[in-house]
């Protein structure tokens, strides 16, 4: 069939495996995308596609384009590759298939996709683009560009970490990390071994190509290399989840040996309270890594929101808060999430570590010297804050009774440590909360008991925090401070003085010695004199005392319940006196 020169425009199409949405074009040389948010356009020519697949996947198609680059001279070089669009309605199907099959002379394969709802298949990877295939179908595709990082959380497991694009929309989830298990099982089928064998074929080419390119441009190559690759073809053996891994390997870019470079500096041990356990900080340019014996975090310095550096009472440890943008993943076992970071580091202790950073880096950053020696509370701090540019903040003005800069309560039944800061309450360390005194409609502080009172921190949109079990003792300087950081305190006073601190009562003690003590429990209005505040004391005296001469006195109760008694014999002896008579 002769060549159409027609060119095709659709709209509202995701591209390359992202959820950002474009414009897809092709005409007779070439087809494109465009991105509608970035306005990045790519670009292929038609030499370049080697075949096309067109699935259904449920009211939308995906259209795959299988690519290989095209040399000056003509030649195909490199390996084969994908590229997937996605958000194609029904109709427009059919006119990709005209498209691709007369003008670029490729037949456009229809697929449907695995529709049996099995969570267990086989896996194939083709270039850059990793399908999962169920009974021969595909269950779903994803672009290896899209992985950040992959991570082995046992031995049958292998986690591929996906990279967020933008800041996360409150009303969209985000899909953040893929898992692939395989099951304990004896030895490796003949197709296994046959691709296994395959894949480390092609690493070790790649491998062989790349030291002859280093060879002819005059670099020096060791020879260890060579005796790396000899001690991996001895190797026998893997699971599924090892030769996935290992083909990943290659298309997968390790933040560690990409643009983050060489490790800046490395912290061997480090004790986190949240997540729970003992890490390895390894502080690249980009990020900071977490390695610890089963999870590994990596800590984006762009994610980072602020920092706190906090005294904790025992006077022995520190602890530093990291607050994230983005909550990162805990365990799978507990399918938590953790917005904030908590460090904890002995005051004591001290380390000394070596910067790899060259001059001119190491010259931007005043705090930050070639050889870092001190407590490494101080050195983490100088590194974060050399790396975000973000300040550091420390434990503010407050000081309890005992001279600490925290309060020791609880939430539920989980203990911890209540900073008042000057500019927000956090609470430690399980689980964190972070309030501005901004947020705050209001505090209120409950009434104490013997030992201890509550506080109860109301928010704006309706949240609420209640801290309970804070000592008696400091209720009058927590209230003073929070006054004076314009918090509205309610409770307050009042029930201060009902707790024996604070001002004394309006009436005088010469008052008191001049009445009868008969009389001070008979009387009702007595404690009406409790609601003056402090500074009025002295002229509610002498009003009250006005009043008093003005208004009648009132019947004691005992009189009033003499006069009841009486009436209710007399009426009883009427009673009995009237029975008799009848």
């Amino acid at each position: 069939m002769a060549e159409q020169s027609q060119t095709l425009a659709f709209g509202n199409i995701r591209g390359h495996g992202t959820s950002d949405e474009g414009s897809f074009k092709t005409n007779s040389e070439l087809f494109g995308w465009k991105n509608k948010k970035t306005g990045v356009v790519t670009q292929h020519k038609k030499a370049e596609i080697q075949r096309v697949t067109l699935t259904r996947t449920g009211r939308e198609y995906s259209l795959c384009v299988y690519l290989r680059k095209v040399g000056a001279d003509g030649a195909l070089e490199g390996e084969e590759y994908s590229e997937l669009y996605e958000g194609f309605q029904e109709k427009d199907a059919d006119a990709l298939q005209k498209q691709f099959q007369n003008v670029y002379g490729k037949p456009c394969e229809k697929r449907r996709m695995a529709t049996k709802g099995w969570h267990w298949g086989e896996w194939e990877l083709t270039g850059k683009n990793l399908a999962f295939m169920v009974d021969g179908r595909t269950g779903f595709q994803l672009s290896m560009g899209n992985v950040r990082e992959t991570l082995n959380p046992s031995r049958n497991e292998l986690a591929l970490l996906l990279k967020q694009s933008g800041k996360a929309e409150l009303d969209k989830d985000q899909l953040v990390e893929l898992r692939f298990f395989a099951p304990n099982k004896g030895e490796l089928t003949e197709e296994e071994k046959e691709a296994r064998d395959q894949q480390r074929e092609e690493r070790r080419e790649k491998k062989r190509k790349e030291r002859e390119a280093r060879k002819e441009s005059g670099e020096e190559v060791e020879d260890e290399e060579e005796e790396e690759e000899e001690e991996e073809e001895e190797e026998g053996g893997g699971t599924s989840i090892e030769l996935l891994q290992e083909a990943l390997g290659d298309v997968v870019e390790d933040p560690q040996q990409g643009e983050a470079g060489q490790a800046i500096a490395v912290l061997p041990d480090a004790h986190f309270l949240v997540p729970r356990g003992r890490y390895e900080l390894q502080f690249f340019k980009t990020f900071v890594r977490a390695h610890g014996k089963t999870f590994v975090y990596n800590i984006f310095y762009k994610n980072i929101t602020r920092m706190l550096l906090l005294e904790k009472p025992d006077g022995v440890h520190n602890s530093l808060v990291i607050s994230l943008e983005q909550p990162i993943a805990g365990s799978h076992a507990s399918n938590t999430r953790h917005k904030h970071l908590v460090c904890q580091f002995e005051t004591n202790k001290e380390v000394e570590l070596d910067l790899k950073m060259d001059e001119e880096a190491l010259s931007k950053h005043a705090n930050l010297e070639r050889n870092m020696q001190g407590n490494p509370a101080r050195i983490v701090v100088d590194l974060l804050n050399a790396m975000t540019g973000k300040s550091v903040t420390v434990s503010g003005e407050f000081s309890s009774v005992k001279n600490t800069r925290a309060l020791r309560c609880s939430i539920k039944a989980d203990e911890g440590h209540l900073y008042p800061l000057n500019k927000s309450l956090i609470f430690i360390h399980k689980p964190v909360i972070y309030v501005k005194y901004d947020d705050v409609l209001s505090i209120e502080l409950s009434p104490p008991t013997q030992r201890f009172f509550e506080m109860t921190v109301r928010c704006k949109g309706g949240t609420e925090h209640e801290f309970q079990s804070i000592e008696k003792d400091e209720l009058g300087g927590l209230m003073e401070f929070l006054k004076k950081r314009g918090v509205k305190v309610k409770g307050g006073e009042q029930e201060d003085r009902r707790a024996g601190r604070g001002a004394q009562p309006t009436f005088n003690q010469q008052e008191l010695d001049d009445e009868d003590d008969e009389d001070d429990e008979d009387f009702e209005d007595e404690d009406d004199d409790f609601e003056s505040d402090d500074d009025d004391d002295e002229e509610e005296d002498d009003s009250e005392e006005e009043e008093e001469e003005e208004r009648p006195k009132k019947k004691p109760k005992k009189e009033k319940k003499e006069k009841k008694s009486k009436d209710k014999k007399s009426k009883k002896k009427d009673k009995k006196k009237k029975s008799k008579k009848d």
